[in-house]
């Protein structure tokens, strides 16, 4: 891929890229529009390269092609070794954080160094956001960094880059977009311009307004550089301004913050210090969960199953029992002849074969009651064959009965859980359920079950035929039979917390994974791979010591069960020499009883290992019973609406109050507003002021502690979730796409027409920012939508939320990582679209709410002030 060696180490530039034809795939090499194509430019050290262009014209391509991310078709990289070998400090337009503290994300494995540290925080504008952490850089960050805002998170991957001193090469892909106007100016000037003045930066950025300085801008369109030169020369030709606009740094700005999640409300400290640790049970499985699993498989299907059991065992032992019987009472004297105290066959009286054939008459003198007895032998052979297969079927559907009903449960319960339930438990606890603990309740536990089940009743025939034909054993078995417990006792309590161990340590091995397939890319650029696979195997050693215990503790339990069934056997023998030698037993019924304890060691060997083997697989669905009382959302409600409700779409806050948890400060403080019919509502505010709360409290995310919200006379509180939820529509800060075409993605529910969609296409102008003809509904979507600009996946939902045709639209910070250009577009979409339609806008761009009806400034979770713009800007206060 690289071209080493052809650059030397005391050479200026560190990367040469010619003629370069770059894309996702291995193909020919040809001009079909797609990824890079005659791609030239070189990058000297110390450069300040940016590189600008529209909406899903190859900006994160040309990053991803010097870190080697894409399939090079032709052409030439030549790279300085030194260079590739250092990596690169890459920051994603997609923020990856790792799950740890906010201090463990900037240090990334690097050695702490105090002083430039805190250089690093003061460049990154994060001292103050560190001030009014609970734990300061200390704070855990949840799991993708779920406890900090869009801009938080945006600087958090800086500092991480800029704390990577070694590094010669930046990669920054658009780590403005989230940050306010003040922020911004202060990333440009203290960081990327400060810090990093001396390193060689490559910034992709719709922020044209900053790259005065820079020494190169590369103008992308269509995966071809289209446009280069010099900051001063280039950008205020593209903006069409004078040079001298640039001249004053100190131009007053409108800021706006950032869009950030109210994360200070939602866990205490406490609650932030236990996030990343799972819920483990002790001792003994609750007899609830065992009552649970009776019920998933139904009484009826229990009780059948128990019975057939029984039965299917009693008939075993009493076919035994019968054979036993009938050999003692048939006279078979007449069949042998006594021989030097040995017996031999009479010859006279069995021929195993004549002429008259096998067993003839003349050869085989009957035995008066043998018809008897062999139809009973018969009949108690058929019973045992017919209760062993209802048994066994009985068995098999009972856990597939189980299986299905404790999925259905979990997936219930997790579609109904709230979403303060997903923002603090990790991925890998919820996977490991649906994985793992579901194979186990679905294969392994109704199989380990059923071999336990038939010990215990082939156990207890065993010692009731024993005890029935040596009497004298029973006291023998008293003692045995404590022994017996304290050990099996003993080793269950074991195995049982060992297999709860394995469960817990599985759930950080599938975060982890999860969590590095997530951050790949970056984990590449860093050169932190060899960090990663150690972790991995740190994580599965953790599963694996479990499991090797488990392994364990079952071998010391063989030896000692062992050693009990030879007493047992020793036991026998010698009961049945004195009953023999004072003439109390029955030969037939000793023969039995030594036929059946030989057995005994296998089975009980069999017994407790099934039983633990089922209480370890029983934790399993102990895990899913934990999942049985999730924090719900209140579906249900009391007050039906029509089907063309809202008609006016308008919205009142009257004295809302809202907290996350039930000692949490209140997220929104006695808010009260009116939104009429069609107004185009901008919000701002600074982090942790209450902006995504409102939207929250909107659609019911989190239930109101006192208040009312009320649409179209309708109290939002008395409504079905889903009647509400349908007739409101929300374009989120980080879009969501479906692994699905661009059709199903635009339509999920298949109720709108090709035509339709391309229509809007047209209308609204995106046709040409996904393709010329009706065909490209066809494209397919890739998982989060890969396979896609974050622009790209930001119009996607906004193309959707027209076709729903809703009366009101919430917009979260939808423009963030567009180009101005179409952020342009998209606002004349929605002044055009949602012409009648009542929409609220996150936004921190200033431009993008500038010209709506009313905005709405959030502080402290109270109402700062809502008036028009221009009654904004003439109140000095």
């Amino acid at each position: 891929y690289y071209s080493f060696n052809e650059l030397g180490a005391s050479d200026q530039v560190l990367v040469d890229v010619h003629a370069g034809q770059f894309n996702w795939e291995k193909t020919e090499a040809t001009d079909d529009g797609n990824g890079l194509n005659d791609i030239s430019f070189k990058v000297n050290k110390g450069d300040f390269i940016c590189v600008i262009g529209k909406v899903g014209s190859g900006k994160t391509s040309i990053l991803l092609t010097l870190m080697a991310e894409l399939e090079k078709n032709n052409g030439k990289l030549r790279i300085n070794s030194q260079t590739c070998e250092q990596g690169f400090a890459y920051v994603g337009q997609e923020v990856w954080i790792q799950q740890g503290t906010i201090r463990e994300n900037i240090l990334f494995g690097s050695e702490m160094n105090v002083e430039f540290y805190k250089k690093v925080l003061n460049a990154c504008c994060l001292e103050t956001d560190l001030e009014n952490l609970p734990y300061g850089d200390e704070t855990p960050v949840g799991e993708n960094g779920i406890c900090l805002s869009g801009g938080q998170k945006a600087r958090v991957t800086l500092a991480r880059a800029c704390y990577n001193r070694k590094m010669e090469i930046y990669l920054l892909d658009d780590p403005l977009s989230a940050v306010d106007a003040h922020v911004c100016r202060h990333l440009v000037n203290k960081c990327l311009n400060g810090l990093l003045k001396n390193k060689t930066r490559i910034l992709c950025t719709h922020q044209i307004e900053h790259l005065i300085n820079a020494d190169m801008v590369l103008v992308i369109d269509e995966g071809k550089i289209v446009d280069s030169g010099k900051g001063c020369d280039l950008i205020p030709k593209i903006m069409k301004i004078e040079k001298a606009s640039f001249s004053n740094e100190d131009n007053t700005q409108l800021s706006v913050e950032s869009d950030g999640i109210d994360w200070m409300q939602k866990l205490t400290d406490e609650e932030m210090r236990k996030k990343e640790e799972e819920e483990k049970e002790h001792g003994v499985i609750n007899y609830q969960v065992w009552k649970y699993y009776c019920v998933s498989v139904g009484v009826l299907l229990t009780s059948l199953t128990i019975i057939f059991l029984a039965l299917m065992q009693t008939s075993r032992n009493l076919t035994d029992y019968w054979l036993s019987y009938w050999t003692q009472n048939h006279d078979l004297n007449s069949l042998f002849r006594l021989k030097n105290q040995t017996y031999v066959l009479n010859a006279e009286k069995v021929h195993f074969y004549t002429p008259n054939g096998f067993f003839s008459g003349k050869s085989y003198q009957q035995h008066e009651q043998t018809t008897q007895f062999f139809v009973v032998y018969g009949v108690l052979g058929m019973a045992n064959t017919l209760f062993t297969l209802f048994r066994a079927f009985l068995f098999a559907y009972s856990g597939i009965s189980a299986g299905r009903f404790v999925h259905e449960a979990l997936i219930q319960n997790l579609v109904k859980a709230s979403v303060q339930f997903f923002d603090n438990t990790p991925k890998g606890q919820i996977l490991n359920r649906l994985s793992t603990d579901m194979y186990a309740i679905d294969d392994s536990l109704p199989f380990i079950l059923n071999i336990f089940l038939a010990n215990i009743f082939g156990l207890v025939g065993i010692l009731t035929i024993t005890c029935l034909s040596l009497p004298w054993f029973s006291l023998a078995l008293i003692p045995l039979s404590l022994i017996y417990y304290s050990i099996q006792n003993y080793y269950r309590w074991t195995s049982r917390e060992l297999k709860r161990l394995s469960s817990v340590s599985l759930s950080p091995l599938y975060t982890h994974f999860h969590e590095t397939i997530r951050g790949l890319v970056t984990i590449r650029a860093f050169r932190k791979v060899k960090k990663y696979c150690k972790q991995n195997e740190e994580h599965l050693n953790k599963f694996i010591r479990a499991s090797y215990n488990s392994q364990a503790a079952a071998q010391w339990l063989s030896f000692r069960l062992q050693m009990i069934s030879v007493a047992m056997i020793t036991i026998v023998g010698l009961t049945a020499v004195v009953q023999h030698i004072y003439g109390t037993s029955n030969a037939s019924l000793v023969g039995l009883a030594l036929s059946y304890i030989l057995s005994v060691t296998g089975l009980l060997n069999g017994l407790i290992t099934s039983f633990s083997e089922t209480e370890k697989e029983m934790v399993s669905v102990e895990r899913a019973y934990q999942f049985r009382n999730l924090d719900s959302e209140n579906w249900q409600g009391v007050e039906q609406v029509a089907e063309t409700w809202p008609d006016q779409a308008k919205i009142e806050f009257k004295n809302v109050n809202l907290r996350y948890t039930g000692w949490s400060p209140l997220a929104l403080n006695n808010v009260s507003f009116v939104i009429n019919h069609g107004e185009k509502i901008g919000i701002c505010g600074r982090t942790g002021s209450g902006k995504s709360s409102l939207l929250m409290a909107l659609f019911r995310g989190c239930e109101i502690n006192s208040g009312r919200i009320v649409i179209d006379s309708k109290n939002i509180q008395n409504l079905n979730l889903n009647d509400l939820r349908q007739k409101l529509s929300i374009i989120p800060q980080d879009p969501f796409l479906f692994e699905a075409t661009l059709r199903e993605n635009l339509d999920p529910f298949g109720q709108i027409s090709d035509d339709e969609m391309w229509d809007v296409l047209q209308e609204t102008g995106l046709d040409g920012k996904f393709g010329k003809n009706v065909a490209i509904l066809d494209t397919m979507i890739e998982e989060r939508g890969k396979n896609l600009s974050s622009g790209e996946r930001q119009l996607i939902c906004l193309l959707r939320a027209i076709l729903t045709k809703r009366k009101i639209i919430c917009i979260d910070e939808a423009t963030a990582q567009v180009d101005l250009e179409t952020d342009n577009l998209i606002q004349k979409v929605i002044r055009s679209k949602f012409k009648d339609t009542t929409v609220l806008t996150i936004a921190h761009r200033i431009q993008t709410i500038f010209d709506y009806d009313r905005i709405l400034v959030m502080d402290g979770g109270k109402v700062a002030e809502f008036d028009s713009v221009q009654n904004l800007l003439n109140n000095k206060n």
